[in-house]
Parts: structure tokens; sequence; C-alpha cells
């Protein structure tokens, strides 16, 4: 139910940190979120520029009633991985964190994810997601202002 009122047209800004002591690159887009598959997940599709090019991503966010864990996928014109992660829910039903695997493209080593959706309010709900090479210590990779569209 909380992912559901994430429905609708996205204005988002995108920063991503290639290093943790570089400034971060910019970018901005729409997404658009829709409830599918019968409302089970909630569907991502982002379109934007990043760095200067096209870029496109769509990501998936539910609740696995077996597994009892908020579950996420993320593929995107960038690369050729699908991003998976899991979490427990937490006693904050605006706050969904996930953890997942992945591997950097540049060195090809493995790294550990976290990710924490954060709904602020009706209009707004951020993305942080986090990196590290031991689960221990984390480097903010990318952080994500989603911000309701609003015709007029």
């Amino acid at each position: 139910a909380a992912l559901a009122r994430l429905g609708g047209t996205w204005n988002v800004e995108l920063l991503v940190w290639a290093m943790p002591d570089t400034p971060p690159v910019k970018s901005v887009g729409m997404s658009q979120n829709e409830m599918v598959m019968d409302g089970r997940f909630l569907e991502s599709r982002f379109k934007g520029t990043f760095d200067g090019k096209p870029f496109v991503g769509t990501g998936h966010e539910g609740f696995d009633n077996v597994k009892r864990k908020y579950v996420s996928t993320w593929f995107d014109s960038m690369g050729t991985q699908i991003a998976y992660s899991e979490g427990e829910p937490s006693d904050n039903p605006d706050v969904i964190i996930t953890y997942g695997n992945t591997v950097d493209p540049v060195s090809g080593e493995p790294r550990k994810t976290k990710g924490v959706l954060t709904i602020r309010s009706a209009s707004v709900y951020t993305y942080e997601q986090f990196e590290s090479k031991t689960g221990e210590e984390w480097t903010k990779k990318l952080a994500i202002v989603y911000t309701r569209f609003e015709q007029g």
C-alpha cells in the first residue's frame, strides 16, 4: 500500500558520485510510475539524460508475501546488469531499506548495495543508494529527488 502512493508522473533530479571525494554529476528527467500486476508492483519508467546523453531505466518495487520482504529490480541504458535487492519491513512505512549485490563496472569487483527509499510527503520522495566492499562502511553513490509533476 505504501508504494501505491508513488503512482503518477514525477520530475526527477539525480546526483551520481563516481568517486567519494568528487563533485556529483547531476541529471534530470521524468519518471512515470504505475502499479502493475493487479497492484502487486510499482513500475517506474525513467526518461532523461545523464552526462549529456539520453538515459532510460525501468524499476520494479513490491512486497514478496512469501519472503515477507520488499523486493526491487532496476535496469537501464547504461549497462547490462539487472540490479536486485530486498529488505525487511520496518516500523516506519515511509522508509524502505533494501540490500543487494553488484559488480563495479570499471574494476569488476563485487560490491554490496544499500538503497533507502523515503516517502517525504504526497508530492516528494527520495531514493539514496550506497555501496560497500564489505557491507560495513557505506559510500553514497547516488541521490534522487522525485517531485510530483503538476501541470499548469
